[in-house]
């Protein structure tokens, strides 16, 4: 019984003691007029997915966002998020990327009005998150 116990504590304890540490990735967008915080798990392998929360700016306005990311079978990444409305009586803001590496740095599609038709796209690149701000640069 004993045995039993010792075994049943160490199994229950297992997941405590593999950290999986989350990584905080930065981006500008729009020439650099928005720029957004994601946090992400690590994706390593195919199939491997990760939910993102995060902060966005476009402007003035700021929002909440979140969305998810998952690794494709060749290796590359697909990434989708929804920002929350950022004004009053407006709509949320879907961005949507596929075919991404590690980084997460690349071309991403918008939807504002979220009718599911692309409204164009931006270049996102990772900037160092020191020279992340909700306040735009003046």
């Amino acid at each position: 019984m004993k045995k039993f116990v010792i075994a049943a504590v160490a199994a229950a304890l297992l997941p405590l003691s593999v950290s999986v540490q989350a990584k905080t990735v930065c981006m500008s967008l729009f020439g650099g007029d928005g720029q957004m915080k994601m946090t992400v798990k690590p994706l390593k392998k195919p199939g491997t997915y990760s939910p993102i929360v995060g902060v966005y700016r476009e402007g003035n306005n700021v929002a909440a966002m979140q969305g998810s990311a998952m690794v494709n079978a060749d290796g590359t990444i697909s990434l989708g998020f929804q920002v929350q409305n950022m004004t009053p009586g407006g709509y949320p803001l879907a961005w949507d990327a596929v075919g991404l590496d590690t980084s997460f740095q690349g071309t991403y599609n918008y939807d504002n009005n979220m009718d599911g038709i692309s409204n164009g796209s931006s270049a996102f690149t990772v900037i160092s998150c020191k020279d992340f701000s909700i306040v735009p640069p003046v």
